[in-house]
Parts: C-alpha cells; structure tokens; sequence
C-alpha cells in the first residue's frame, strides 16, 4: 500500500474516535443489573466501571493525538510510538478487566488493577509531602494518605475471597491477553506483540527501535560500521503502532458493551 492508501486508512478510524469522545463526555453509567453494575458495588470508591472508563479515555486521547499529527502533517520517530504504546495500554487494562465471564475473575483483575492505583497515589502522596516546602502541602495529607492505605488494605480483604490479587504485568499478561482478545489469528497478532516491544523502546529513549525503519538512514560509515544514522518519522511505521492499540480499544468498547446488557429476565 502506498503511503496515501495508509493514512486513508488511518484516517477512516477518525469517526470512531470521535463517537468515543462523545460516549465518555457523558459517563459510562452500566445499568442496574448488567454484569458491569454488580462488580462495580464490590468496591464502588475505585469501581469497576470508573477504572474502564480511565483506561479507554487514556486511549481515545492518545489515537486522537495522533490523529492531530496526522492532520499536521508531522511525522516524529520516537513520539508517535509513545502515544501509541500508551494508547495500547489503556485499551489493553479495559480489555483486561472487561473480558473474563467468570465474575470472581473480573473481580480480581479489576480489583488488583485498585490496589495498583491506589499504591502508585500512596507512593506520589509520600513523595508531596518529603520534596515539597511544608506550606504546599494540605494540612489534611496525614488525613488524605492514611485514608488511601485504608481503601488499599480493605481492597486486599475483598481479593481474598477472588483468589488473592494479580500482578498487573503489561508486557507478560496484560498486552498480550488484550491482543488476543483484539485479533484471535495468531500470525496477526505475532507482529503486533513486537510492535509493544518497538513502542516501548520509543518510550524509554533507547536507540535500538529506530534501526530497520524506513526513516532511519545511514551515511558515512567507515569500515567497522560506524558513521552518521539519522532518524525520522515514516508512515509505516505510525499505521503498524497506532492499529494495535485502535483495534485494542474496540475490542474494549465491544466487551463494555456486553458487560452492560441487563440479563433478560
């Protein structure tokens, strides 16, 4: 495909980007007695719903980033992939907790997926209050924190009875349980999972990603290899980032779909 026949693709998945604005504009409220209210009455502080929510807003304002580059007409080697790969995560945790039938196991992931949230708050609160001049931090951070490791341990009680919390590893659980959700053909998902790998490469700022794209180029060398490489943004490699993390997001609007049909009675 030529260059125009790939954006023309990328550019056809611009409406649903914009149906999901509109979507999480007005909340996502499951209704009563879809399989989404009940696990959200477990644990309403950090819900079910409100956690999925988080995840698909992330990816919609990542692809829709992208979407602004396109647009502009900007190609970048290492930020496209950065928005992408943190597109895919988000899609990928929505995915992640929508998916399972079983309750117990929607329960734990999402649940787990809490007690990470509520760590990382707990670790940045900490944070606030050793670095930062005492009078910029709320008297109440004493009352704030201790009510954080509160709903953390009271958390960890309600995995007990789910099996115990999950570890949420993107790279070994998460993004590949996502993608084949998102594409069931393992050959197509096969390059999707080094695409994970190249993204995070972008992120990281590390060299390694940029060799063997159709941006980075060569000259100079001498004779053991070495000489000036230079790098660029090129549109096959933005269509190979951006599809997994949107074909993720579907899967993940397709999944919250079916967890709020109310049962027919």
């Amino acid at each position: 495909m030529s260059d125009y026949e790939l954006l023309l693709a990328v550019r056809g998945t611009f409406l649903a980007l914009d149906r999901w604005r509109d979507t999480l504009a007005d909340g996502i409220v499951p209704p009563p007695g879809s399989d989404l209210a009940l696990d959200d009455a477990e644990w309403p502080y950090a819900s079910a719903s409100a956690l999925v929510s988080v995840g698909l807003s992330s990816a919609r304002e990542h692809l829709h980033a992208v979407r602004l580059l396109v647009e502009a007409q900007e190609l970048f080697p290492a930020a496209v992939a950065t928005l992408c790969r943190s597109a895919l995560i988000g899609a990928s945790l929505a995915v992640w907790m929508l998916e399972p039938d079983e309750r117990s196991e929607r329960l734990r992931r999402s649940l787990s997926l809490a007690v990470e949230d509520y760590k990382r708050h707990l670790q940045y609160g900490r944070d606030v209050k050793g670095l930062l001049p005492p009078e910029q931090v709320t008297p109440i951070a004493d009352e704030q924190l201790d009510r954080l490791e509160l709903r953390r341990s009271q958390v960890l009680s309600l995995l007990d009875d789910v099996g115990g919390v999950r570890d949420v590893n993107l790279s070994d659980d998460v993004i590949p349980s996502a993608l084949k959700v998102a594409v069931p053909d393992a050959p197509q998902r096969g390059p999707m999972t080094l695409r994970w790998r190249s993204m995070s490469g972008a992120a990281h700022a590390l060299a390694w990603h940029y060799f063997g794209n159709d941006g980075t180029s060569a000259t100079g060398l001498d004779d053991g290899g070495v000489g000036r490489i230079s790098f660029a943004g090129d549109v096959g490699r933005l269509v190979m980032d951006y599809f997994p993390a949107y074909h993720v997001a579907k899967a993940g609007w397709r999944l919250l779909d079916k967890r709020c049909r109310v049962p027919e009675a």
